[in-house]
């Protein structure tokens, strides 16, 4: 534990050198200026703009044409469902539309671009657990994302979004504490808005179902997702999967917010999905059937969001095998959000019920999750602090069959204390500490620390 001072100096030095050096810039004052007549360009030359200084006459400036695009900063909101008020006070969509032209004659028709991303690099430390020497004894830093996002669209209406991600752990199998870090392709939506609460996306996309998936990396309250959603990694206890769904391709039909009177009144948002049901990672589809999605959610104001999910999906056992046994999986969600005066609130519960109908002595599983979170973003400084309670029981239910002590001892409950730094510009620092308590037959003593520094651009 002595280690951790030296870790989050390591971390907060370039935060704090940063903050100390940074300043506004001052606009320099111009001259006093007679301006003159703009030359207007004839075919094959330039235009250009001759100014007279009172002190002393200058030559004249040339400026270069437009470009025939516009490119600027913008950070992704993470899926297309989707896109939550900022967690954070930091500004992380800055997005400077600049008309296109083409031969000083406006067309509409021409894409507006923007590129950005963000980039997540961090420490972990996990207690070794005096019982077993395959936990605990891998600490070190990570890079946890690094993603760079285009977008695009032609007047509102026609849209693209493109993301990769250049951090992407490649599991080694087994309990191997190493991953290799691949590329992979997050995002690649081809969307069309026909009507004001009609948009049809195609492509890979986030699945409408559980809430903390909603949010972007960049925008959440604490380093890693809840164990309800993400489960347990190999390396961080008895790995378990979490209730959460991965990016999946298929054909998605949604909505922005639709109001009904004023942007201080009531909203609603919905989505409809069908998809392979698989990960974006296995391209393809495991059998026959499709996954369903539906996602509803309710707005008053900023402030509140209630929402909540259900899926059904028919998917193979073992997918990357030659197998076909399949599983009936069907799922459901209840979050509700809530954000005033720097306080956010954001708790859910999310449970799934999967069955295998061609084995009738298999008993049906049901799994359970919730987590409640809690910060507050003080306004002097830029400090967050923040709490979560999440629960996952990956076994709460499995009828069909006498209980296994396996079964009825395996839930986790995790505590995570949190403080994040948010200044005004484009960099976050996150440090969490979480207690595990976990049921006896996947009990360990894993407590863990995680620091990690975040860059959006």
């Amino acid at each position: 534990m002595t280690k951790y001072p030296l870790i989050i100096g390591a971390f907060l030095l370039p935060v704090t050198v940063w903050a100390q050096n940074i300043e506004p810039q001052a606009e320099e004052t111009p001259p006093d200026v007679t301006e003159t007549e703009v030359v207007e360009a004839t075919e094959g030359s330039v235009e250009s703009t001759e100014t007279t200084v009172q002190t002393a006459p200058p030559p004249p400036v040339v400026e270069a044409e437009p470009a025939p695009s516009a490119v600027s900063a913008v950070e992704p909101n993470g899926g297309v469902l989707v896109n939550p008020p900022s967690l954070s006070n930091h500004p992380v969509d800055v997005a400077l539309n600049v008309e296109q032209r083409e031969e000083g004659v406006e067309n509409p028709y021409l894409w507006n671009l923007r590129i950005g991303g963000y980039l997540r690099t961090g420490f972990t430390d996990i207690q070794n657990d005096p019982n077993n020497d395959l936990f605990g004894r891998n600490d070190g830093f990570v890079v946890a994302s690094a993603r760079l996002t285009i977008e695009g669209d032609i007047l509102e209406q026609l849209t693209f979004r493109l993301q990769l991600d250049g951090a992407i752990d490649q599991d080694l199998g087994g309990t191997r504490p190493l991953s290799q870090l691949d590329t992979r392709l997050r995002d690649a939506i081809i969307a069309w808005k026909p009507l004001d609460f009609v948009r049809i996306n195609a492509g890979q996309f986030k699945a409408p179902f559980e809430v903390e998936e909603t949010y972007s990396r960049a925008e959440q309250l604490f380093v890693q997702n809840s164990v309800a959603s993400r489960g347990v990694g190999v390396t961080e206890g008895f790995a378990v999967d979490g209730l959460a769904r991965d990016r999946e391709a298929g054909v998605m039909l949604d909505a922005p917010i639709i109001r009904f009177g004023s942007e201080d009144g009531l909203g609603v948002r919905y989505a409809l999905a069908l998809t392979n049901g698989r990960p974006a990672s296995l391209q393809g589809n495991d059998n026959d059937s499709f996954a369903t999605y539906g996602r509803l959610e309710v707005y008053w104001a900023e402030m509140v969001r209630l929402g909540g999910a259900v899926q059904i999906n028919e998917e193979r056992l073992q997918a990357e095998e030659a197998d076909f046994i399949d599983q009936d999986v069907f799922g459901f969600t209840a979050d509700l959000t809530f954000q005033h005066s720097g306080v956010t609130l954001i708790g859910n519960f999310t449970q799934t019920t999967s069955e295998i109908a061609a084995i009738s002595a298999q008993p049906s599983v049901t799994s359970t999750g919730y987590q409640v979170s809690l910060a507050y973003q003080e306004p002097f400084f830029g400090f967050q602090p923040a709490f979560r309670y999440a629960y996952l029981d990956p076994t709460s239910d499995t009828s069909g069959q006498t209980p296994d002590p396996l079964f009825e001892n395996d839930a986790r409950t995790f505590y995570t204390i949190g403080l994040n730094y948010n200044p005004d510009y484009p960099i976050r620092l996150m440090l969490n500490y979480t207690i595990t308590d976990e049921e006896s037959a996947v009990a360990l003593e894993n407590n863990r620390f995680d620091a990690l520094l975040q860059v959006v651009f």
